[in-house]
């Protein structure tokens, strides 16, 4: 299980400005063989979870659903 909050950086203040609405994330699990266990688009803020049958490291990728908010705030989430 994992919490998330997706918030954009204002430059002007130096702090993250409360989620924005239509700012989401996708999240996407795999497995230690490579196999993906979960790839679902989540709002801005939320709790993702996964059930794998295998045991071992397993790999966490966030993705924004948005290059163009990124890119407003200066690149950075």
């Amino acid at each position: 299980a994992g919490n998330y909050r997706t918030q954009l950086w204002d430059k002007q203040s130096e702090s993250f400005l409360p989620s924005t609405p239509g700012l989401g994330m996708h999240v996407e699990v795999k497995d230690p063989d490579g196999k993906v266990v979960l790839s679902r688009q989540y709002g801005s803020e939320g709790r993702f979870t996964f059930t794998s049958h295998t045991p071992g490291e397993h790999q966490i990728c966030l993705h924004s659903n948005s290059t163009r908010m990124a890119l407003f705030a200066g690149g950075k989430l």
